[in-house]
């Protein structure tokens, strides 16, 4: 018999370019509710997508300020917090490499300039990664490492 549950969530390898180049001030970490990286950088560095995909928000939140998250193929969205600035609208398609935001100290979450990178994935159990990387509350977020090159 056909198995759909299966064949629906078999599991992915997805690659990623990094989105920026830095210094990991705080990894992932399940245990301090931490559920992506923080990247220290100087104000105004550019950053990139990490892959093709839409932007589907662009706007600014109190806690994270500048924020962009895109969604990706394999149903992986990405978030970038803290910016100083976004380059990109929601609804623009952005390729691999191309400058989204530019890095900065925004948002009552922060404590210096610095990008907090998030991956998440429809289907967490699908990334397939050795490292502990499944959030509890199965919000889909993912250990970044999982992907990045």
């Amino acid at each position: 018999k056909f198995n759909v549950i299966e064949s629906q969530f078999k599991p992915i390898n997805i690659s990623l370019q990094t989105p920026v180049n830095g210094i990991i001030s705080e990894k992932f970490s399940i245990s301090d509710k931490h559920f992506g990286i923080d990247i220290v950088l100087k104000e105004e560095t550019p950053i990139k997508s990490v892959a093709d995909g839409i932007v589907i928000f662009s706007e600014w939140t109190i806690s994270s300020g500048y924020t962009v998250a895109v969604y990706h193929k394999n149903k992986l969205m990405t978030i970038y917090k803290h910016n100083k600035l976004s380059k990109v609208s929601q609804g623009d398609f952005v390729k691999s490499g191309e400058v989204i935001a530019l890095s900065g100290n925004t948002g009552e979450l922060t404590s210096g300039p610095h990008l907090h990178f998030e991956t998440r994935l429809r289907n967490p159990s699908s990334a397939n990664c050795s490292l502990p990387y499944l959030d509890p509350t199965s919000r889909g977020r993912v250990n970044p490492y999982c992907f990045l090159d």
